[in-house]
């Protein structure tokens, strides 16, 4: 028997299902870390979430452990090289995520374009002067889109349905993706200064940590809505303030950030045309249950010795020298 720890949030049904199954002993336990070290001595696979941070005092805690499973698609809580010299293997979901990020990055782009925060706490308020609140129509308009992988991609094919004209950005993606989705490939400059909406779905890697600063920001058009639902650090936060401050940007929606959870004190709190929420992009009851399912098929998986899909650190050409941890 194979003895799997699950840290953190998991699907009752599918945890029924691992603890069935012939070969695997399962603990589900959000307290792990409050029992004594040799009590998870002979755990050999390890399934977590986003909190539960992979480093070398974890890791001292599973002295027989194999494999490791995030059942998230970003995996920057996790130290891939320290588990490389542990011999440890290390996987993630990216697929179960695709579908509401997509829908949430849709969500900001609406909202922002129909001012519906300020519009909102308008009623609340009794005022019901409705043309304070004219807002952009976005059919005709263009859709930038910079990283075509996953998500990046669902969220072209809804423009699509928008009739709004799409533009891309991806390095690292051949020409077949773009000729896929019938959209223009652009430089990033290029789409930043063409683009209407402008929505960010990249890895955070050395490349593009920051890589909304100063000087790509002030590509934007003044009346355009950013969006960004992939990595907080790939914008510049205090960049941003200074741009919004200037009042040189259309609407902001941001559903990650630099430094999560955002301080209370944080200044992108202040602009009635910034729109937040608490990092929702996988916060579906579908993306749970596609996680926890795709977690238990890994683990089965390496039971097999099968091929381990989704193996990390991921093998495409835009990892480089590997992804940052935040």
């Amino acid at each position: 028997m194979v003895q799997v720890l699950i840290t953190e949030r998991f699907s009752l049904p599918v945890l029924l299902k691992m603890q069935t199954h012939p070969q695997l002993q399962v603990q589900h336990d959000l307290q792990w870390f409050r029992k004594p070290a040799p009590e998870w001595a002979n755990i050999e696979i390890l399934i977590i979430r986003s909190q539960t941070k992979i480093d070398l005092k974890l890791l001292n805690i599973f002295p027989q452990l194999k494999l490791i499973i995030t059942a998230t698609a970003g995996f920057n809580h996790i130290d891939l090289e320290l588990c490389k010299e542990r011999g440890l293997r290390v996987a993630h979901c990216p697929s179960s995520h695709t579908a509401s990020t997509a829908e949430l990055t849709w969500t900001l782009i609406m909202a922002c374009a129909r001012r519906l925060h300020e519009a909102q706490q308008a009623v609340c308020r009794g005022d019901w002067d409705r043309h304070k609140w004219i807002g952009t129509e976005l059919s005709g308009k263009t859709l930038g889109v910079v990283g075509l992988g996953r998500v990046g991609s669902q969220v072209a094919r809804i423009g699509k349905a928008f009739n709004m004209k799409l533009m891309a950005y991806d390095p690292y993606q051949e020409d077949e993706a773009f000729l896929s989705l019938t959209i223009e490939r652009a430089s990033l400059e290029e789409v930043l200064t063409q683009s209407d909406v402008v929505t960010l779905h990249v890895p955070l890697t050395q490349e593009t940590w920051h890589l909304m600063g100063e000087m790509y920001l002030g590509s934007l058009n003044p009346d355009a809505i950013l969006i960004n639902t992939c990595r907080g650090p790939v914008i510049h936060e205090n960049a941003l303030i200074q741009r919004l401050q200037a009042n040189k940007i259309g609407a902001v929606g941001l559903d990650v950030f630099e430094y999560e959870p955002l301080s209370k004190d944080s200044k992108l709190l202040l602009f009635k045309n910034v729109i937040t929420t608490p990092h929702l992009g996988a916060s579906t009851k579908e993306a749970f249950e596609k996680a926890s399912h795709e977690a238990f098929e890994k683990a089965v998986q390496f039971l097999s010795k099968a091929s381990l899909q989704d193996e990390l650190p991921p093998q495409a050409s835009w990892y480089q020298s590997g992804s940052l941890k935040q």
